[in-house]
């Protein structure tokens, strides 16, 4: 219980001392949302959104998961959603955890603060956990700072009022998403002592999960559902309010097991 509680202080100090590049992350995350809902009208309102779309070639819009049907038919729901799938705030989100999760340990063992941590009776399993949790806190606040400012956005721009239940569905599957990208991340850094290195692996690996789910080899697949991403479509989710339970447990099955990894190799390794 005592590890548990020096784990829980990791991670909230970890997140005070970083509120200041947390706070850019989530304000630039909000902005983005708030100015894509007030901005609608700005563009043509959906027929020039639609019309945007349809000036894409066909590997651009499979690139960005545009699914002809959707296409066809785009509604205030679709483009509202799609702001959950736009490369603009999936990088912001993944640069986030890859580089929190990068930084963690790897960041700590090339500075050498990793020494003055582990000095106290803290386990390094702790310290992992800690880190972890520092990046699921600040995860959590982009998060829900997008959907705070997308709700006040659809207000001022009078759009309707947002669902509750749709969007709350869809903020825990992107936060189930980028935690179980966070900590694969989170292995390499486990076992990397440059934060560069682990970043660019973490980087990779973020990059080549999200291609693979757009390759249609790959999608049509036996394996595409272990891929992260294949779980992760806001339009779909949206719409039906329900990740489904099979897509949840992959997700978290990803974070806890990477997590767990990341405990084994970094309480192994050798840190002289």
């Amino acid at each position: 219980m005592n590890n548990l509680h020096a784990a829980w202080q990791i991670a909230w100090s970890t997140l005070r001392r970083r509120r200041g590049s947390l706070l850019t992350f989530a304000g630039v995350a909000a902005m983005f949302h708030f100015i894509t809902a007030v901005g609608l009208q700005m563009v043509g309102g959906l027929d020039g959104v639609q019309s945007m779309l349809e000036s894409y070639s066909p590997n651009i819009r499979q690139l960005l998961k545009i699914s002809p049907a959707l296409q066809a038919d785009y509604s205030l729901r679709d483009h509202l959603a799609f702001t959950w799938l736009h490369p603009f705030f999936i990088g912001l989100c993944a640069a986030f955890v890859v580089g929190r999760s990068s930084d963690a340990l790897a960041g700590d063992i090339e500075s050498g603060a990793v020494y003055l941590v582990l000095s106290r009776p803290v386990p390094r399993w702790a310290l992992v956990l800690g880190r972890i949790g520092e990046v699921g806190l600040g995860l959590a606040v982009i998060l829900l700072m997008s959907w705070l400012a997308l709700s006040i956005g659809v207000q001022i721009a009078d759009l309707g009022p947002l669902p509750v239940a749709p969007y709350a569905v869809l903020v825990v599957t992107a936060w189930c998403l980028f935690m179980a990208l966070s900590a694969v991340a989170l292995i390499v850094s486990s076992v990397a002592s440059r934060a560069g290195v682990a970043a660019a692996l973490g980087t990779i690996w973020t990059l080549a999960t999200y291609v693979l789910d757009v390759l249609p080899a790959a999608v049509n697949s036996p394996l595409a559902w272990l891929n992260p991403w294949h779980h992760y479509f806001p339009p779909g989710i949206v719409a039906a309010e329900s990740i489904g339970w099979f897509g949840l447990m992959i997700l978290v099955a990803w974070a806890t097991a990477a997590t767990i990894v990341a405990m084994a190799l970094f309480g192994r390794r050798d840190l002289v």
